[in-house]
């Protein structure tokens, strides 16, 4: 039998985001089945990238994390979510096509101080 296990997102600190926050599994009978939900722990980033001319970057444009390779999708008004951010400066690199003026790169660094948000907001221009 199909069993749903689910993840109570509201019991999670603020600096937790997962991945899934559902699983379905089907164990043996009488057996037990793990469920690994993957979760990006640090801080949680609004940022507003725009290109070198202060220009939004195209809607859908695919933003990755140079260190992690975490990956975002560019949404309108060139606003990226970003999850699991650490309290470490930040490169990203930003592709819209296959031509080398269809990419771009970008950085930012978390507060020093501890934030009073659960997200933070900023701005990037990407070069």
């Amino acid at each position: 039998q199909e069993n749903r296990l689910s993840v109570d997102t509201t019991q999670l600190p603020d600096n937790v985001d997962l991945e899934q926050t559902t699983q379905f599994v089907v164990p043996n009978r009488g057996a037990m089945v793990a469920a690994r939900f993957n979760a990006n722990i640090g801080y949680r980033v609004l940022v507003t990238v725009s290109d070198r001319n202060g220009k939004p970057l195209p809607f859908g444009a695919l933003a990755s994390n140079d260190e992690t390779g975490q990956q975002s999708i560019v949404d309108e008004g060139g606003i990226l979510y970003l999850s699991g951010i650490s309290s470490k400066s930040q490169s990203w690199t930003v592709r819209w096509g296959n031509q080398a003026d269809q990419q771009c790169q970008f950085a930012f660094s978390t507060p020093d101080s501890e934030p009073t948000t659960s997200v933070l907001q900023g701005t990037a221009q990407c070069h």
